[in-house]
């Protein structure tokens, strides 16, 4: 699996959803290189006004890295917002 930079901007799906902990994890898909990296996000990342309760498994997203992998985790994801069709 290969992380992007910092900053790169990417688009995923909401993998895994932990709701009594507000997290969640999004899998890279249709980033080439990347795809499959898994980042973690929190519902405090959410900036499209998207609550984290309707943000639902299976859903497609943009967001950005936000920082390198600490120790062996998922990195974190920030600016995630929900993926519109173009």
């Amino acid at each position: 699996v290969k992380y992007a930079p910092i900053e790169t901007m990417l688009m995923g799906v909401v993998k895994h959803k932990r709701l009594d902990k507000s997290y969640g994890f999004i899998m890279v898909d249709g980033c080439g290189d990347f795809d499959g990296a898994e980042y973690f996000f929190h519902e405090s990342d959410i900036v499209d006004g998207t609550r984290f309760l309707d943000l639902a498994e299976g859903t497609y997203v943009d967001f950005q890295v936000k920082a390198e992998s600490p120790g062996g985790k998922a990195p974190p994801a920030r600016n995630v917002r929900r993926r519109v069709a173009v």
